[in-house]
């Protein structure tokens, strides 16, 4: 079937969807018009968010993570650019329309990250290089016995050091997760990229008072959609569900499908009177309850030359 890739590709996340990467990766165009940026491409997922790179080399960041976000506030009222740390220009709350529930949507710097082959000498002694209680020689200490490689590879960035710790305490502090994959280098410069969770920027900005994006809700218009053409637990075949949702929201086949997919997984886990699950069709003819019995977490379960729909039903009933 023509969108059993993108089946393929949301069972691939595990066990369940991976909600906040099916939010951002559907809203991000919506969002990053709020920047005013193009999003040129996903630069990756992390603990606790997704980043994507713009046009002009920034990147928009969307997390979970209200301590970074509350630290990134802070950073930009201070209205001060740092060397070693990253830049953040503006925030906002994001949500859904009729929701309460927030994610962050960050515009920052784009910074260069460390090569994976060096992140290794970070993740062993990076707590040391970032502890302001050693000075240089104690931290050289820490060094001894370490192999040569390493004592190497730190030579160069020691130099930076001290500039280092003096941003880090002039604004609060920072280095509480400065393992090698939250750290760049930008015109040779170490940056600490992360500012999350294990770190504190002073200041007393209250970020539900933030200014907010709330993107449209359109599981009500699919509801609709589906409930007005198709009855309770008929097969609907999902090449022509996707054609009609692309021309009831105006979007192209593979965003109209995502919706769908996301809709699928959200009415499936917090409505009891609008379900919707994927179903192998050779389960067509079978009574109600095994139909709602084989749909399994929503997404195909076996091989992926098999034939699918979709299929709504109340489970109020």
């Amino acid at each position: 079937m023509k969108f059993i890739k993108l089946f393929e590709e949301y069972k691939s996340r595990g066990s369940g969807s991976d909600e906040m990467e099916d939010f951002t990766d559907l809203h991000i165009d919506e969002i990053s018009k709020r920047f005013g940026k193009t999003i040129v491409k996903k630069l990756g997922k992390g603990s606790f968010g997704n980043a994507y790179l713009t046009k002009d080399q920034m990147v928009i960041k969307i997390t979970g993570d209200e301590d970074e976000y509350s630290n990134a506030l802070n950073l930009i009222k201070s209205g001060k650019k740092y060397k070693h740390i990253i830049n953040y220009y503006k925030g906002y709350r994001l949500g859904v329309e009729n929701s309460s529930n927030y994610l962050f949507a960050l515009l920052l710097d784009y910074v260069t990250p460390i090569p994976k082959e060096d992140r290794k000498y970070w993740n062993e002694v990076g707590y040391y290089f970032f502890d302001n209680r050693l000075d240089d020689n104690k931290f050289r200490d820490k060094l001894l016995y370490r192999d040569e490689d390493t004592i190497e590879y730190f030579s160069k960035y020691l130099p930076q050091r001290s500039e280092i710790l003096k941003e880090f305490n002039e604004i609060g502090e920072l280095g509480g997760e400065s393992h090698g994959g939250n750290l760049g280098i930008r015109d040779g410069n170490i940056v600490y990229f992360d500012i999350g969770s294990g770190d504190y920027v002073s200041g007393s900005e209250d970020i539900y008072k933030s200014d907010s994006i709330l993107v449209r809700n359109q599981y009500e218009k699919i509801r609709k959609l589906i409930q007005s053409e198709y009855e309770e637990h008929e097969f609907i075949n999902i090449n022509e569900l996707v054609t009609k949702v692309s021309k009831l929201l105006g979007l192209n086949t593979v965003k109209s499908w995502k919706f769908i997919r996301d809709e699928i997984n959200y009415s499936y886990w917090n409505r009891n009177n609008f379900k919707m699950g994927v179903i192998e069709n050779s389960s067509k003819g079978s009574s109600k309850s095994v139909i709602e019995r084989d749909i399994e977490d929503q997404i195909p379960y076996r091989s992926s030359n098999k034939d699918y729909s979709i299929v709504w039903f109340n489970d109020n009933k």
